[in-house]
């Protein structure tokens, strides 16, 4: 849908989209922002109004609390001074009372005799009581001043509580709303009160009494944002100014339990604020709480200030309608704006530019190009229509001699391609004949090769068959060869061992033959040990005979030596006799090791000639052995050489029998190519013709 639209048109919507957004997201922002400050402001003209009513409260209060002190301040003088005149004390309480029109009533309270000491005088006068005391108590009845004295003054609780509280406190007070008999009519009010205090001590107290309706009647004109209201409560958290009467001098959470929250603030003297519904406008609001504070009580009160949230937005609504209604108009204007600007910029140029365009399309290079002065884009695009329009007429120049040209090239044509014609029939005719003459050919060789290639199959048939028996032959020549090789191989490693062994025997004989050497020579050291020997017998069997003869001529004295000697003489003896024995025994050991030497040495050059012997033989079957592996080998390689002949037979076979196939392939092809030459005759005698005919 949104394609089909004209260019304008999309673009004012284009824009006109981006714009409304931009325009509502702008409004947005304003309208909340605009609805924070109003809120904020709002609010903060709530909290000036609830400073100033708090401010005129509070300087009512403060007026009255002057007056009490004035009244106190008076009453301590004239006692100090002695001036005391009870009559005209009471009726300057009075004349106070006229000039002060917003005040219900003045009053003095003194303790027993604290004034003048005169108390027993004046019981049950006009200014006191029965007991005498100064108690006067001047109040407003309409337009009458009314006197009465004062009573319940030294009751317990709220009823005496606007006297005993200064008195135990001993500072200023300002008393809760609370319930008086004035003329005989409970009265609603609120005292401020001042102790009288004569060094340090205690004597009396002075105060006036304000109506509670005369504090409503100046907060109940006050209505913020046209329907909110104003109220005073007091430092207890009761009503001492509100719109309904029967709560007055009641706690306020009887009215509403949110306002329990607001209690320590209000006894703190602090501002505070929150979110309710209000009892009396039964509407949500924001509740303001403002200090009002009184001489030096210590006991603030407050102004509550309710501020209606349905009217506090009324100017944010009516803020955020008036930007949203702006903001449609400005959209409504801005749209129209900007589709009559693109009509008129963008729009008809556009349109002559589709005229132009259609009739240069159409062929017309006489229309004419206009807003080519531009410096924008459209001037761009008339700039591109004049020369593509001028183009466009040198393009058709350009189209007619190619037209002329194209005649003349055809005409060329048609005459070199009769030329070719000729020449191609002249010349592929010829190659055309010889192919055919070529084919003949080539089919006349193929039957004559495969005449040939049958003859050969059959011979190679022959030599196959002879090549198989010669290979059967040299292959049982080959196993005889190898056997005889494996047997003088046996025979080699046999001879080999009796060569070893030989070898061995000549070491132990010539280790024998050492042995026995070494034997001989050892009895001969024996033989000579032997003959040392035999030589200490000899010479001990002579010094035993010395000692014998010794012994004799020594007589019965050389008895014992000549046994001795004696004994000596036969060991000498034996030991002569056992060395001719050893000795004897030692020459048959020289004697047959002599002979055994010589008896090894015979064995040891036996053995050795043996050793020789079975080294020449080990040298003959190797040479054998070596001999008959090469025959082995010929036979071998005579075998492979027979398998050889035998595979290329079947090489040949194969390529006879390949050579016979192809000859018939050949012949195949031949009559084929015979037979594809006459049609290329035929058809390049029909492309010739086509040629010619152009």
């Amino acid at each position: 849908m949104f394609k089909k639209l004209p260019l304008v048109t999309k673009l004012v919507l284009a824009i006109g989209l981006v714009l409304m957004i931009g325009l509502g997201a702008g409004s947005l922002v304003i309208s909340v922002k605009s609805g924070a400050d109003t809120d904020e402001l709002s609010f903060k003209v709530g909290e000036e109004l609830g400073k100033y009513h708090a401010a005129v409260v509070e300087r009512r209060l403060n007026e009255a609390m002057n007056i009490s002190r004035f009244m106190g301040t008076t009453v301590l003088s004239m006692k100090q001074q002695g001036v005391v005149d009870r009559d005209k004390l009471s009726q300057w309480l009075r004349s106070l009372l006229v000039a002060n029109p917003k005040l219900l009533g003045v009053w003095v309270g003194m303790e027993p005799n604290a004034l003048d000491g005169r108390d027993k005088d004046f019981v049950n006068a006009p200014t006191g009581d029965a007991t005498g005391r100064f108690i006067p108590y001047w109040n407003r009845v309409g337009d009458k001043i009314n006197y009465q004295p004062l009573s319940n003054y030294e009751g317990s609780g709220a009823d005496g509580f606007y006297y005993n509280e200064p008195k135990r406190q001993k500072r200023e007070v300002i008393v809760e709303p609370y319930t008086y008999l004035v003329a005989g009519k409970n009265v609603l009010m609120v005292s401020l009160v001042v102790p009288i205090m004569e060094d340090g001590k205690f004597i009396g107290v002075a105060g006036v009494d304000i109506a509670n309706d005369e504090i409503w009647n100046e907060l109940k004109v006050a209505k913020p944002f046209e329907t909110g209201s104003v109220f005073l409560i007091s430092n207890g958290g009761a009503w001492a100014a509100y719109s309904n009467p029967d709560h007055l001098g009641k706690p306020i959470m009887e009215t509403n339990q949110r306002l329990k929250d607001a209690l320590p603030a209000i006894r703190e003297g602090r501002t505070f604020a929150h979110y309710s519904v209000s009892a009396s406008l039964k509407t949500e609001v924001k509740q303001l709480f403002v200090p009002v504070v009184v001489g030096s009580t210590g006991t603030p009160w407050s102004i509550l200030v309710n501020l209606p949230i349905n009217r506090i937005e009324v100017p944010k609504q009516e803020l955020t309608t008036f930007i949203a209604v702006g903001a449609v108009l400005l959209s409504t204007g801005l749209l129209l704006a900007l589709w009559l600007t693109s009509r008129l910029v963008v729009g008809q140029p556009l349109r002559r530019i589709v005229a132009t365009i259609g009739a240069l399309t159409a062929g017309r290079r006489d229309v004419e190009v206009g807003d080519r002065d531009r410096a924008d884009e459209i001037g761009a695009i008339n700039k591109a229509l004049q020369l593509f329009k001028e183009n466009a007429g040198r393009v058709a120049e350009m189209e007619e001699q190619r037209r002329l040209d194209e005649q003349r090239a055809a005409e060329l044509r048609k005459q070199e391609l009769a030329r070719m014609a000729d020449r191609f029939e002249g010349t592929v005719g010829g190659v055309v004949a010889n192919v055919a003459q070529q084919a003949e050919m080539i089919r006349t060789d193929s039957e004559g090769l495969s005449a040939i290639a049958e003859q050969t199959n059959a011979q190679a048939a022959a030599v196959a068959s002879a090549a198989d028996v010669a290979s059967s032959n040299v292959q049982t020549v080959a196993a005889a060869a190898e056997e005889l090789a494996h047997s003088i191989e046996e025979i080699n490693q046999r001879i080999a061992a009796s060569s070893r062994m030989a070898n061995d025997a000549v070491g132990e004989v010539e280790k024998t033959n050492g042995t026995v050497a070494g034997l001989a020579e050892a009895a001969q050291k024996i033989g000579d040990v032997v003959n040392l020997i035999q030589s200490i017998a000899g010479q001990t069997n002579l010094l035993a005979l010395n000692a014998t003869i010794e012994a004799a001529r020594a007589g019965e004295a050389g008895k014992g030596f000549a046994v001795v000697a004696q004994e000596v003489k036969n060991l000498a003896s034996q030991t002569a006799k056992a060395t001719e024995e050893i000795a004897a025994q030692i020459a048959e050991i020289q004697s047959v090791s002599g002979s055994a030497v010589g008896a090894i040495q015979a064995i040891g050059r036996t053995i050795l000639g043996i050793s020789e012997t079975v080294t020449a033989v080990a040298a003959a079957a190797e040479e054998q052995g070596a001999a008959t592996r090469e025959i082995s080998r010929n036979v071998q390689q005579a075998a492979a050489g027979t398998r050889e002949v035998s595979s290329n037979i079947e090489g040949v076979t194969r390529a006879a029998s390949e050579t016979g196939s192809m000859a018939s392939q050949a012949r195949a092809a031949a009559d084929t190519l015979s037979h594809q030459s006459a049609q290329l005759r035929s058809e390049v005698q029909r492309f010739v013709a086509t040629i010619r005919e152009g």
